[in-house]
């Protein structure tokens, strides 16, 4: 199949490792997946650890050419930061949209070349992907993170032009009062599954972005969009868990049939996270120094209140640590 250059309208992309460019949006591969979980996805109310890309948790700690963090000053871009995840080397994603057919299969080390829980989603066969994972340890009663989904596999493998090489995506969870591993990347509307096949021009539209095709103006002219052809609006990925219990989280995407015409998933930046079912209000009796946070142990007295807010009828235990 040929080559197609993906326009996703994320404007212009800087490579920081090795070019720059005088664009609104940045791309760099300079972190690890260990670091980007860490330093860029985690928001409030969620921990993580034992992180691995494509099954490997050495490579954890390795920076990897398809798992990169990006910036956007564009003020059309509805995200200004995060991590991105790609079926070919990030930097692919950088615009304007150029190529009818773009591919960039260059990352530093070996991609995904078959995956059971994308090949169902698929119906087909999976290659050229890469799968980041890790557990994770909620603080509330619910997790929740915002993506976007884009690719050059439209609008050519789209309805009504339906085929089998659709690139794929999930966000499959595990854990405590989870029925097996749950794909929570869903429309919002009828809970069906987001992919190409499934979000397009005709088929919930609602939900799609055109981008051009590579030779349209002035998608092909213009720093503020993207390579990839088409993408989807921000959607949430939610799911219900369990306070203080340790989940599991794999976040894969991948080619299909070939390994031509990338895609990407864009992460918003601290977005993962678990809201706690409280509020907390503290009073102290005297404020001894600047900072109002700071109170002289065996001088000053103080009064804690926590509030819960939901879920009143089930007990919770919420950890207080008072240094």
């Amino acid at each position: 199949m040929m080559n197609s250059l993906r326009t996703f309208f994320l404007g212009v992309f800087t490579l920081v490792n090795t070019l720059s460019f005088a664009q609104p949006i940045t791309v760099s591969t300079a972190q690890s997946p260990q670091q980007l979980v860490d330093n860029v996805l985690l928001g409030f109310g969620v921990t993580a650890l034992n992180v691995t890309i494509n099954g490997d948790p050495l490579l954890a700690n390795v920076p990897q050419g398809n798992v990169g963090f990006f910036t956007s000053t564009n003020p059309a871009f509805p995200i200004d930061s995060g991590l991105i995840l790609t079926t070919g080397n990030a930097i692919g994603a950088i615009g304007p949209n150029l190529q009818t057919s773009f591919t960039n299969n260059n990352p530093p080390t070996p991609m995904v070349t078959s995956d059971p829980h994308l090949n169902d989603i698929a119906a087909g066969s999976v290659t050229n992907g890469v799968v980041l994972e890790f557990d994770f340890i909620p603080q509330g009663d619910s997790v929740i993170f915002n993506y976007m989904f884009g690719s050059d596999e439209y609008p050519e493998f789209a309805p009504p032009n339906n085929s089998g090489y659709n690139d794929v995506f999930g966000f499959f969870i595990a854990g405590p009062g989870i029925t097996g591993l749950q794909n929570i990347a869903r429309l919002p509307n009828n809970g069906s599954i987001v992919s190409i096949n499934n979000v397009n021009a005709i088929t919930n539209p609602t939900f799609f972005n055109f981008n051009g095709d590579g030779t349209s103006s002035p998608y092909n002219s213009s720093p503020f969009y993207i390579q990839y052809d088409g993408f989807t609006d921000v959607l949430e990925a939610v799911s219900s868990v369990q306070c203080g219990e340790t989940y599991h989280l794999i976040l894969a995407l991948a080619d299909v049939g070939d390994g031509q015409w990338d895609s990407g998933i864009f992460l918003e930046a601290n977005s993962l996270t678990s809201k706690t079912p409280v509020d907390l209000d503290y009073t102290i009796s005297q404020s001894l120094f600047s900072n109002p946070d700071w109170i002289a142990e065996g001088c000053v007295n103080a009064t804690v209140t926590l509030s819960r807010q939901t879920n009143l009828s089930t007990p919770l235990t919420i950890p207080i640590q008072i240094t």
